[in-house]
């Protein structure tokens, strides 16, 4: 507020100012966001926000009313509050103790089954802690948002690399038109793009591009009907699970075991490579 310049720090926001609070932990990242042009034929303007998922924890050294916080929650912070930004949880229903390592039993007796609010134990040894859903989406949003990202460097390198043959800006557009309409099925079904690309082998014109057209060291048919034909292996082809992902509490969102989410990344992956590759083409 003094300054006018943009901050993580949720302190100068609380109810009294920041001197009345200690910030213990901080999980917090920015970025830039895009904005609204206030005059014609300007370019938008971008503001600094905080991502999703930032947490503090913060304690206080004064009691704070619960009008105060209710207020808080129901106003939320920052200059955007209209257009959906600045939303907060304060101390929310998460479980309040430390996430801490326990000691297995290693007599080989099975532990009894743990309700159905506690989180399967990760790979990695953490133990299970009850999740609340809210966390639970915040982990997949940030997934997501690095899933985005790799998928965005996978297709530039494929777009970027060695390419042999031709195929039509018609071709390509077709090929996003019809994996696009897998998304309009509830099951993600790709039974009939995988039959669309089988036809192009009866007419010979479109059979010719398909059969000499290659990306990197594979024929693009080939490669879209695989991809296609086992949704899962989008991950292994975006490399999305290389190195550790961020999240927010005691583990990260599995999204391996999500279905329904790989064949939406298939989709888009079709769709983006082709529409990367339509670029390449010299316009008349």
């Amino acid at each position: 507020p003094n300054t006018g310049q943009p901050t993580a720090d949720i302190l100068h926001f609380l109810p009294g100012g920041p001197a009345r609070y200690v910030c213990e932990h901080s999980f917090a990242a920015a970025d830039w966001v895009g904005g609204f042009n206030k005059h014609r034929g300007l370019p938008l303007s971008q503001q600094w926000a905080v991502l999703m998922g930032s947490t503090w924890v913060v304690k206080t050294k004064k009691p704070i009313s619960v009008q105060d916080i209710t207020d808080l929650e129901a106003k939320g912070i920052g200059v955007r509050t209209e257009e959906g930004f600045g939303r907060l949880v304060i101390n929310p229903q998460w479980p309040q103790e430390k996430f801490e390592l326990e000691n297995k039993d290693s007599s080989g007796a099975q532990p009894q089954d743990e309700p159905e609010t506690r989180a399967t134990e990760a790979a990695h040894g953490r133990p299970a802690v009850p999740v609340h859903p809210l966390l639970e989406q915040m982990n997949k949003r940030i997934a997501r948002a690095e899933l985005d990202r790799r998928l965005a460097v996978r297709v530039n390198k494929l777009a970027g690399s060695k390419i042999r043959g031709h195929l039509s800006r018609s071709q390509l557009g077709r090929l996003q038109v019809r994996v696009r309409r897998v998304a309009t099925d509830d099951d993600y079904n790709f039974q009939n793009f995988i039959t669309y690309l089988d036809r192009t082998k009866e007419r010979k014109s479109a059979d010719d591009q398909f059969r000499k057209f290659t990306v990197g060291d594979d024929n693009f048919r080939d490669y879209l009907r695989k991809l296609a034909g086992n949704p899962t292996t989008i991950w292994r082809e975006i490399n999305a699970q290389g190195g550790e992902m961020t999240y927010v509490g005691p583990a990260a969102y599995d999204f391996s075991q999500d279905e329904e989410l790989a064949a939406q990344y298939t989709v888009k992956f079709i769709a983006n490579l082709c529409r990367q590759l339509s670029k390449l083409e010299e316009r008349p």
